[in-house]
């Protein structure tokens, strides 16, 4: 989930991948304003879910993938990245109040500043009803650990995909463990077994809708 070091992935045939490829030919273009009308219609073709795993997500790896190999500038990147954040902005603006008592915490281990998936993930969980508060990249432990406890949440959640900030990223998460707060973490930092080996919390897999989906389900049982 979240990785944008991974592979894209583009379904052909199919709508997302026709949403993909149009994506990044407005981004090529630094054309922002079709890159969200896009994403907008990818939306209301196969959900917003949909959207941000099959769409929204690709497109940041393949310009990751493109950036590395030098054949995508700093500006298409930043631009593609700025024009999603304003369409994940706009959908949470019409967004309704929040139906739950409490909210969650979210978080990017002390390596990462990345937070482009953790706004998608928010997204996700507000349209459930929640409130959700962005810590934002690079969060240490002793951050984590008194945004905790001054914020009082229902759940805290931690993305980090940088291996080489493993350690840290499980220290900020023992942090909060040991608090008693219920902790859910994702990333390519934790892709394979062994690296989710005795860390607290439960693993929220790959996808962000499906993320979204295991925390509104355990925290909808532990009500």
């Amino acid at each position: 989930m979240l990785n944008p070091q991974d592979e894209a992935e583009i379904d052909l045939p199919g709508p997302a991948a026709e949403f993909i490829i149009g994506v990044l030919d407005a981004s090529g273009r630094l054309d922002s304003a079709s890159v969200r009308r896009l994403l907008e219609e990818a939306s209301d073709a196969i959900g917003l879910g949909g959207c941000i795993d099959r769409v929204v997500m690709p497109v940041m790896r393949q310009i990751g993938l493109w950036w590395i190999a030098g054949s995508y500038s700093i500006e298409q990147e930043a631009m593609t990245t700025e024009a999603i954040r304003a369409w994940l902005d706009r959908r949470t603006a019409y967004l309704p109040a929040p139906t739950r008592p409490n909210h969650i915490l979210l978080a990017c281990g002390p390596h990462d500043r990345h937070t482009l998936g953790l706004e998608a993930l928010a997204l996700l969980l507000r349209t459930e009803g929640w409130s959700c508060r962005l810590l934002g990249a690079r969060i240490t432990a002793a951050k984590l650990a008194t945004a905790a406890e001054a914020n009082d949440p229902a759940a805290v959640v931690v993305v980090a995909h940088i291996a080489a900030g493993h350690r840290r990223a499980v220290a900020a998460m023992e942090a909060v463990d040991q608090l008693g707060f219920t902790l859910f973490y994702a990333g390519g930092a934790f892709s394979d077994r062994a690296s989710r080996e005795g860390v607290p919390g439960r693993y929220l897999g790959r996808q962000i809708a499906g993320a979204c989906a295991i925390i509104v389900d355990t925290l909808d049982e532990a009500a």
